[in-house]
């Protein structure tokens, strides 16, 4: 990947994003519970283009074992109406990510159990089509392009 010269130290800033990422949820799996587990896809290296600005996932960090790591188990909600907790899990949680987040090719995957009859319904009638993910970044600042030319404002590490 082309930065450009670092003899200068890089411009980071701490801050917080939702991701909107077209997937499909396939391979479909009736549990015992009722519930249902999917195949997703969880997030992407490449640019992300946020409209105002653009962010370059590289793969040595989406795909670090840091990275994989935070997101086994973590919480599935519909919608984002704010951040996850112990004090507000009762109300948001909808499901979960299984422990078996990996790379797959230019994705992260795994699967998501989701275990709210309200959100299986969504999913069934087609209103539920898209996955984002929500977390904190810190961002190198720094400009540059990747090598197929791609432009980028920012690198979240």
């Amino acid at each position: 990947m082309a930065r450009g010269c670092c003899s200068y130290a890089p411009r980071v800033n701490r801050t917080q994003r939702i991701d909107t990422y077209d997937v499909k949820l396939d391979g479909r799996t009736e549990l015992g519970d009722g519930s249902v587990r999917f195949n997703a896809r969880l997030t992407r290296i490449g640019v992300f283009d946020y409209g105002d600005h653009k962010e370059l996932r590289v793969a040595d960090e989406v795909f670090s074992k840091e990275a994989i790591d935070s997101f086994k188990g973590i919480v599935v909600t519909d919608g984002h109406r704010g951040w996850v907790t112990p004090e507000t899990w009762r109300q948001l949680a909808r499901g979960h990510v299984g422990d078996d987040v990996r790379r797959d090719g230019d994705h992260l995957v795994g699967s998501v159990v989701i275990k709210d009859a309200d959100m299986l319904a969504k999913i069934d009638s087609g209103d539920r089509v898209e996955l984002s993910m929500g977390y904190e970044v810190e961002l190198d600042e720094t400009p540059g392009r990747t090598d197929a030319g791609e432009e980028d404002e920012e690198i979240p590490f």
